[in-house]
């Protein structure tokens, strides 16, 4: 790898699994060979898969293998180990199964000199790259500037695709191996310590899905995305109240008992499928009032027996 100029090295990052469509990795490889700034380091991790589809990137790629079964938290922490360890800058996440506009990394590397974190706009694409979605953060009207867990607190609009951030955030950090989504623990944490991210919305990631995974916007709730939802909150709670009481931050703990406890009363009350029934229903039928990101059509009961007493 090359030697950048102090005060903004850069290194991209991402991981190479398998089941990868070759069509798709050329696009992300094609992305970011296309950079307006090539000032970066690439830094690729092979995650129990083969050699084949490496040759689709640069030589210059340097590669770390991964030959025994990780979680994905643990997988990029240890990218970011890497990261602090080579003593860079900025650490800019991506997703090999999307791509993203060629500024990518210029302003990237503009914006972070002034935030902790930033993140591009999403533009929604299918397989066939259509765009199904244009500017898909500010429609949901997210804050551009968030600066508080709160602002994530329900939710999460900030993904590992369409990232970057300011390696001196991270040093330390240590990803639980329990886990189940990586990027709305990690912006979390950054926020509980007082860091701040920036809307880039002049980048854009394009974001590959299909109509089964589409982020939430054309996906109504069902009881089995309820049950998973209500899962995925109780483990981000109950991780983020360990690290907040390991670190004696009281106002946090205090916050996110409450949403781990509003969690539990929502996982008993929902075993009864009846009752899950009418939950997703009263949902689905708010659903564009509800939805501003991921995870946030999984409310409490308080804030749902509002909306049914609303649709009677």
């Amino acid at each position: 790898m090359t030697t950048r100029d102090a005060g903004d090295r850069t290194v991209v990052f991402s991981v190479l699994y398998p089941g990868l469509d070759d069509a798709v990795v050329r696009d992300y490889v094609a992305s970011m060979v296309n950079q307006t700034d090539t000032e970066f380091d690439w830094l690729m991790i092979r995650d129990r898969c083969g050699e084949e589809q490496s040759q689709h990137f640069p030589a210059s790629v340097e590669w770390i293998d991964v030959k025994t079964p990780r979680s994905f938290g643990k997988i990029r922490e240890q990218g970011i180990s890497f990261a602090v360890a080579r003593g860079y800058d900025y650490i800019v996440f991506c997703d090999v199964d999307d791509y993203y506009s060629s500024n990518r990394v210029k302003l990237s590397k503009a914006y972070l000199k002034h935030n902790d974190f930033v993140f591009s706009e999403l533009q929604i694409v299918n397989r066939k790259k259509e765009l199904l979605c244009s500017d898909f953060i500010s429609g949901l009207g997210a804050n551009p500037a968030p600066s508080d867990l709160r602002d994530i607190l329900d939710h999460n609009y900030i993904g590992l695709s369409h990232s970057a951030v300011r390696l001196s955030a991270l040093a330390g950090l240590e990803v639980p191996d329990s886990l189940e989504v990586v990027d709305w623990w990690l912006f979390s944490v950054l926020l509980i310590h007082k860091h701040a991210g920036r809307l880039m919305r002049e980048v854009k990631t394009f974001y590959r899905q299909n109509e089964r995974n589409y982020v939430g916007a054309f996906n109504l709730l069902d009881q089995e995305r309820l049950q998973h939802g209500i899962s995925v909150k109780l483990n981000h709670y109950s991780s983020l109240l360990e690290h907040c009481r390991r670190i004696g931050d009281h106002t946090f703990v205090e916050i996110l008992s409450r949403k781990y406890e509003e969690m539990v009363i929502l996982s008993e009350k929902t075993a009864d499928e009846d009752f899950a029934s009418r939950y997703v229903a009263v949902v689905n039928a708010n659903f564009r009032k509800v939805y501003r990101g991921w995870w946030s059509e999984i409310i409490p009961l308080d804030r749902w027996a509002l909306l049914e007493a609303s649709v009677a």
